[in-house]
C-alpha cells in the first residue's frame, strides 16, 4: 500500500510535487542569502559604531589627560559605559596603568550576585 502511495501516475501530480519541491528550494534558498546579508551588515554596522566611539572617546580623553581633569574623564567613561554594546570603558595611560575608574560589564547582563533585589 504505501509502495503504490509514492507511486503517481498522473502528470499533474508529477508536475505539482516537481514545484512546491522547487519553491521549497528557492524560497530556503532565498531565507539563507538574506539570514547572512543581514548578520553581514549588521557586524559592519557594529564596527563602525564601535571606531566611532573608540575615536570620540580617544580625541576627547586625550585632552582630559593633557589637562589632568580627571573627574571628567571618569564622568566620560561613565557616559560611554551606559550604552548597552559597551563592554569595557576605561583609559589607560603611558605605563598601560589604569587611569580612571574602568567600568567593566559582562557582555550577557548583570550577574545575579551583583543584581539589586
Amino acid at each position: 500500500m504505501p509502495a503504490s502511495f509514492l507511486v503517481t501516475r498522473s502528470i499533474s501530480t508529477r508536475f505539482l510535487v516537481l514545484t512546491i519541491a522547487m519553491v521549497v528550494v528557492i524560497f530556503g534558498g532565498l531565507g539563507i542569502f538574506i539570514t547572512t546579508q543581514n548578520t553581514t551588515a549588521l557586524r559592519v554596522s557594529l564596527d563602525s559604531k564601535s571606531m566611532s566611539v573608540a575615536d570620540l572617546a580617544s580625541s576627547t580623553g586625550a585632552e582630559y589627560l593633557a589637562n589632568f581633569n580627571f573627574m571628567a574623564l571618569d564622568l566620560l567613561v561613565e557616559n560611554i559605559a551606559k550604552d548597552p554594546d559597551v563592554v569595557f570603558a576605561g583609559f589607560y595611560n603611558d605605563k598601560k596603568e589604569l587611569v580612571t575608574n574602568g567600568r567593566c560589564r559582562p557582555p550577557w547582563g548583570t550577574p545575579r550576585s551583583q543584581r539589586a533585589i
